[in-house]
């Protein structure tokens, strides 16, 4: 299975959306609104403090490995690396549990922009 099909049938199966409404996003080309939080990330968005992902599941990851370094060389050539998908527990969040990135945060007496660590 892909990691779009996992990501479908667990949305599916914690009823967040209907095995019809899955397969019509899907179809037209669509994502369901579940991600990683390094998707939500790359999207703008951040996890609210205190929200728990939604669904947690194994989904496939790429992993590079590399034999072990020659310590006269020191570099591995390219050419000699290795991919691999590996399954990795994955944490997923709906849009309900985040929120962009640019809001900004509020510290006691003073607000401080996202990003920043200068309080205004």
């Amino acid at each position: 299975m892909k990691n779009t099909e996992i990501i479908a049938a667990e949305a599916v199966a914690h009823g967040l959306y209907s095995q019809e409404q899955a397969d019509r996003i899907l179809k037209n080309g669509g994502q369901l609104e579940i991600f990683t939080v390094r998707v939500w990330q790359k999207k703008g968005y951040r996890i609210r403090k205190g929200e728990h992902a939604r669904i947690v599941t194994d989904l496939w990851e790429m992993v590079k490995q590399s034999p072990s370094v020659d310590v006269k060389e020191g570099e591995i050539p390219s050419e000699n690396r290795t991919t691999k998908f590996v399954l990795k527990k994955s944490y997923l969040f709906t849009a309900d549990r985040v929120v962009p990135i640019e809001e900004e945060v509020e510290h006691g007496n003073y607000t401080v922009p996202h990003g920043t660590g200068q309080a205004v």
